[in-house]
């Protein structure tokens, strides 16, 4: 690193003090010329001990966006003078670009070369590891900050609160703290970071108390409230604090109306949600891309699809969100000719599909079963180069496999580099349909350490033959689902369809349960192909006893 620091400048001049103001200013304001920051005479590094000269320094580091350019700036301070002589707020600083540039380690160990620290050092360091999940590290400092005899500010309280790995239990501590220092009434900066953190474990009750307790409310703190409400799907009091807020004059922002529009999600709420569309036309947010997405998933949810698209339509801006939550919607509503005219639609405009647009229009392709579409959106995925994902990838092998192409499905099936359940699935459902014994596919699952669930068993027990029924059967009650109904009624299904009417009975006996339409029809089909009608008429008369 002093390396680094040790090449010359040309433009510095050591005989002229002015020389170093131009530098730092020049190097201030324009983001990209950290280069010549890499290079400072040896003998000049007195002279950067000026007040001054730190200070323009300072700025420079607040702009250095990247990790290659923060490094030089770093190895600057350590050759300007001896760690205990240099300002605290110059270390604040690097340890501040290495946080946001996560770097927590290097951070860390700037922070523990200091020979002084502040409140601001810790609440740096503490709210690098907060928002890096590190909850444990964050809570250490903590209480190491507190036994030094610092006293937490609102920065303190709001960045450990923000951890989301952080125990409820921690944040009552938290709030007992901050109500007995007084910041709790004093400032709502770190009120608002424990409601978060009560909204995020669901403890609606804990949220109200908070929020009626604080004095002082600002609108990050509505928007904070009415955005857990409306998320959890209390429409009707998220819809009562949106017009609480109008009614304070505090004002209005684009997450407002995002908030409040995230608890309409059916029929009966599509009266509010106009009105709150009205309003927000009125304040002119209806140009804001992240409103304009909020609104198109409001009509979706409340099953106004024509209005989500005529909204689509009329968006002044449109990013991949926008495209993503029509296209699902189209899809959801099985209108695969629609999405496809979307997702052309969408290259036309430059959008750049990702995985969530991809997974939506391979789904669709999968309804039309018409191969050449499907064929063409996975030459577009190969060309993005996200054909390794687990959710496109598991979308790929399901279309193939219903499109009877089982190469293609098991091609895809093995592109995908994080597999999980769902694309093994895809995988054992296509080759049941087409006949073939998955049993094997469900074994080897087993053997990599992925853990069948009941889709497994019933897509398996599909085309399961008379020698594999028991295994699977014993299988399936050493993993507990013999007592699950979807499983249970593909197991009847498959002991009848192999012609072991005896063991599905005995099975269907021991399961306590009505016998199922699926099942049924199938020992009905074998008792008729071996001409013991009467039964199949018992059997018939048994189920129109049960409904």
């Amino acid at each position: 690193m002093r390396k680094a620091a040790s090449r010359s400048v040309q433009i510095l001049n050591p005989n002229d003090p002015s020389s170093f103001s131009k530098f730092f200013s020049s190097i201030s304001f324009r983001n990209h010329a950290y280069n010549e920051v890499q290079v400072l005479p040896q003998s000049l590094h007195g002279q950067f001990m000026q007040q001054q000269r730190l200070l323009l320094l300072l700025q420079a580091c607040k702009k250095a966006p990247t990790l290659k350019e923060t490094k030089p700036l770093h190895a600057l301070t350590v050759t300007m003078a001896s760690n205990s002589t240099q300002p605290i707020f110059l270390y604040n600083n690097l340890i501040s670009l290495y946080v946001l540039q996560g770097e927590l380690s290097t951070a860390r160990k700037v922070f523990g070369e200091m020979t002084q620290r502040n409140v601001v050092s810790y609440n740096t360091i503490i709210g690098g590891y907060s928002r890096n999940g590190s909850v444990e590290e964050a809570w250490n400092l903590f209480s190491e900050m507190r036994r030094y005899g610092f006293e937490p500010t609102q920065h303190t309280f709001a960045g450990l609160l923000s951890c989301a790995s952080l125990k409820l239990s921690q944040g009552f501590q938290l709030q007992a703290q901050m109500v007995k220092s007084g910041l709790f009434h004093a400032d709502p900066y770190a009120g608002t970071a424990l409601l978060s953190l009560f909204g995020r474990n669901g403890c609606i009750d804990e949220v109200v108390c908070a929020f009626e307790e604080m004095p002082l409310k600002n609108l990050v703190t509505w928007n904070t409230v009415i955005s857990l409400f409306g998320n959890y799907g209390f429409s009707e009091e998220s819809m009562f604090l949106f017009r609480e807020l109008v009614r304070t004059g505090a004002g209005l922002s684009e997450c407002s109306f995002m908030g409040v529009l995230s608890g309409f999600a059916s029929e009966q709420d599509l009266e509010l949600g106009e009105q709150v569309h009205d309003l927000l036309i009125k304040n002119g947010f209806d140009c804001e891309v992240s409103v304009l997405n909020s609104l198109i998933n409001m009509y979706v949810k409340c099953s106004c699809i024509r209005l989500a698209e005529k909204m689509f339509e009329l968006g002044c801006v449109r990013d991949v969100v926008s495209w993503n939550t029509m296209i699902g919607a189209l899809a959801k509503s099985e209108r695969p000719s629609k999405v496809l005219e979307l997702f052309l639609k969408m290259s036309v405009d430059g959008v750049l599909p990702n995985e969530t647009t991809f997974v939506s229009v391979i789904n669709s392709c999968t309804n039309l079963q018409i191969l050449v579409f499907g064929e063409y959106i996975h030459a577009k995925v190969i060309r993005n180069k996200i054909e390794s994902n687990v959710f496109v990838g598991s979308a790929l092998v399901d279309f193939y496999a219903k499109c009877d192409n089982l190469e293609s499905a098991h091609c895809c099936f093995d592109e995908i580099d994080e597999k999980n359940v769902v694309c093994w699935n895809a995988l054992i459902l296509g080759y049941s349909n087409k006949c073939f014994s998955s049993v094997s596919l469900l074994k080897r699952m087993l053997q990599l350490g992925y853990r069948p669930n009941e889709s497994s068993f019933s897509a398996a027990l599909k085309s399961s033959l008379v020698f594999e029924l028991q295994q699977l059967h014993c299988l399936i009650m050493r993993m507990g689902y013999q007592q699950n109904e979807y499983v249970s009624s593909a197991l009847i299904t498959s002991y009848a369809k192999n012609g072991i009417i005896s063991d599905a009975l005995i099975f269907d006996a021991a399961s306590n349960k009505p016998l199922l339409v699926g099942p049924s029809n199938a020992i009905a089909g074998v008792y008729n192909k071996i001409g013991q009608y009467h039964k199949t008429q018992d059997l018939f008369s048994l189920l129109e006893d049960l409904t």
